[in-house]
């Protein structure tokens, strides 16, 4: 059987193939995020907390005597400020000009409308300031998935520890101990 797509392309659009490819990824599409999903908040605090009752049998008491203990309360909150990840993307007067030139020579040709610029800037957000947050968003859940988030960036630190027990880690697994390596553990 043989395939072709240029059908299927030329269905697309116009410069449907570059779209595409420039496009930021769906968030749905990292792996990470099926596992550890974004959960919309309406601040910027991370809070949670539980309860847990375990009730125990009454015993036995004297009269006009003190009651003895029962039950047990474990309370346990959590309060964190959120992370904020950010990205500053110079445009300099020259890539202006020369961005400004080709928007002149498409509109000279009648290549440009403002729908075709106004994908040109949406793609260019796309790919140079969302698909960056998207990236670094889905390398936090990886690290958190592994136990902690230990991170150093622009002199600014980003340490969580979420108390996972040693004996729950996996080891690490290089090199000849690695999938496929002649001392492989797998």
């Amino acid at each position: 059987m043989n395939l072709n797509f240029a059908a299927v392309i030329a269905a697309l659009g116009a410069n449907a193939a570059f779209k595409i490819a420039n496009a930021a990824r769906a968030s749905a599409d990292y792996l990470f995020a099926t596992l550890l999903p974004e959960q919309k908040m309406p601040t910027y605090d991370v809070k949670t907390g539980s309860m847990v009752i375990r009730s125990t049998m009454a015993g036995l008491v004297g009269m006009d005597s003190p009651y003895p203990p029962g039950g047990i309360i474990d309370v346990s909150t959590f309060l964190e400020g959120t992370a904020k990840l950010g990205n500053h993307v110079p445009l300099s007067e020259q890539s202006l000009r020369t961005l400004q030139d080709m928007v002149i020579r498409m509109s000279g040709n009648g290549a440009a409308t403002s729908t075709f610029i106004l994908e040109n800037v949406l793609n260019f957000l796309d790919k140079v300031v969302i698909q960056p947050h998207l990236d670094r968003a889905e390398w936090l859940r990886g690290q958190a998935l592994l136990g902690s988030i230990n991170w150093e960036f622009g002199g600014k630190s980003l340490v969580v520890d979420y108390g996972i027990p040693a004996a729950n880690i996996l080891t690490a697994r290089t090199g000849n101990d690695g999938y496929g390596g002649s001392a492989s553990k797998f």
